[in-house]
This record gives structure tokens, sequence and C-alpha cells, in this order.
């Protein structure tokens, strides 16, 4: 597996573009701290879900665990699919349809 912190699917130009913030790998081993209690539980399906892949750092510890991941850049998903299982990499917004009691803007709304 690739080195996953480096966002070397895009140059830093493009990094800096699109505003992408690409997860430390000590954060990373911070939240599998966190959540270890649940993925070492093998009685139970535990899912993994990077909605914003980016690069996939989040997924490097994955292990047995099932996971899914999405981003709405097609050059990260592109990266991601040369990393992971295609079928579990999803091109798309996950924060799209997110209501969180106000309107929030769509992307098109946000562009003007």
């Amino acid at each position: 597996m690739p080195i996953l912190h480096l966002a070397e699917h895009l140059s830093r130009a493009e990094r800096i573009q699109f505003g992408s913030y690409y997860t430390p790998k000590e954060l990373v081993n911070k939240v599998y701290e966190f959540i270890k209690p649940y993925t070492d539980n093998r009685k139970k399906n535990v899912m993994i879900f990077d909605s914003a892949g980016g690069c996939g750092a989040f997924l490097e510890n994955v292990g047995m665990n099932d996971y899914r991941i999405a981003d709405c850049n097609l050059k990260a998903c592109e990266f991601l699919m040369q990393c992971f299982d295609k079928k579990k990499v999803f091109h798309t917004n996950s924060l799209i349809s997110v209501n969180n009691g106000e309107k929030n803007a769509t992307f098109a709304e946000i562009k003007k």
C-alpha cells in the first residue's frame, strides 16, 4: 500500500486550489486509538466510512474491517481506486444532502 498521507495524487498547486487538507498520520493514529474497542470487537460487523477520503489516510489501518470511502474530487477517487477496492470508492459529495435544521447552501449557490 502506498504512503497515504502525502496526497501524491495532487500537485501542491492543486492542493492549494482545491483547499484540500490531508490528515496527519499522528491524528489518524489517535482516532484509531479511540475506535479500537469497536474495530477489535469480532462479535460485531464494523464498517469504517471516510466521507472525505482524499488520499485514504483514515483507511490505512482498516485491517479486516469493512469500509467505504468517498470524495468529491475525481482525481482523489482515481487515486483511491488504485489503493482500495474499486467497488468501495465513491465519487460523490457526502455532505450535499446533509440537513442540520438550517438551510444548507448548494455548491452552485456557494460558487456565486
